[in-house]
């Protein structure tokens, strides 16, 4: 009796002299031949800076929208929509997170105003710019009110005037530590406060300082954003247990 053949076949499992063919020679095939030159010249492209910076522009850069806002001299999303001006993982993690029955307030108006007003059922915001104001009113759908308040005409308790609470509070104008005092108490027990330009940490010990006092703990969210060529950083502060964003 012959001894059975016990070795473990390595080449694809192709019966007959074709798959013998196969096995013994396999980039002799045209198809392989081309595939496998394929595959190193892209693994050669990707070495050179240039072909790098292509593939960050598509990849990044297009997708997250900011191109379009980098041509638009604005901050939209890559379909020139408006979007908040915060870095990109920051409303990459807010998003998700936001219902229409939610209320806002924001300190500092602008696209911010409109990408809110898209995701929540109402938005209350104070800007002390008046030009900028009317610009930006005839703009903003029937979910915002828009009001103008100097810097020493109450700008940072005007959140306190509204006879409402609220289930977020941006800090993205001026005064912002005096804003970061004022607010917390126009938060709804799950509120949180979403503060933009956080890596300004000496301009800003007093607020976060305060915030931290009253028991807020912070998630900061670090990157880029649309239209700046720089990174920068927004900050949610929420406070322990249940809150509104589920943190």
């Amino acid at each position: 009796m012959s001894a059975k053949n016990t070795s473990v076949p390595t080449g694809p499992q192709v019966p007959g002299r074709w798959g013998d063919r196969l096995r013994a020679a396999p980039l002799k095939q045209p198809f392989v031949r081309y595939a496998s030159l394929y595959h190193r010249l892209c693994d050669t492209a990707l070495k050179l800076p240039f072909v790098r910076y292509g593939w960050l522009y598509r990849e990044h850069l297009r997708a997250s929208g900011w191109a379009a806002s980098a041509r638009a001299n604005a901050p939209v999303d890559r379909d020139r929509r408006p979007v908040a001006w915060y870095t990109y993982a920051g409303l990459a993690f807010l998003e998700p997170r936001l219902r229409d029955d939610m209320e806002v307030f924001e300190y500092g108006a602008g696209h911010s105003t409109l990408w809110w007003a898209a995701r929540v059922g109402h938005v209350c915001s104070v800007e002390s710019e008046l030009a900028w104001v009317d610009r930006l009113r005839p703009q903003l759908p029937a979910n915002t009110e828009l009001r103008h308040e100097g810097l020493h005409a109450g700008y940072a308790e005007s959140a306190l005037h509204r006879g409402r609470r609220f289930d977020v509070v941006v800090i993205d104008g001026y005064v912002r530590n005096d804003c970061a005092r004022a607010c917390p108490s126009v938060l709804k027990e799950d509120g949180v406060i979403v503060w933009d330009n956080t890596e300004r940490e000496q301009d800003y010990a007093d607020g976060f300082g305060h915030l931290r006092g009253l028991g807020f703990r912070r998630l900061d969210f670090d990157g880029l954003g649309p239209l700046n060529g720089y990174g920068w950083r927004t900050t949610v502060f929420y406070r322990p247990g249940a809150n509104c964003l589920g943190v």
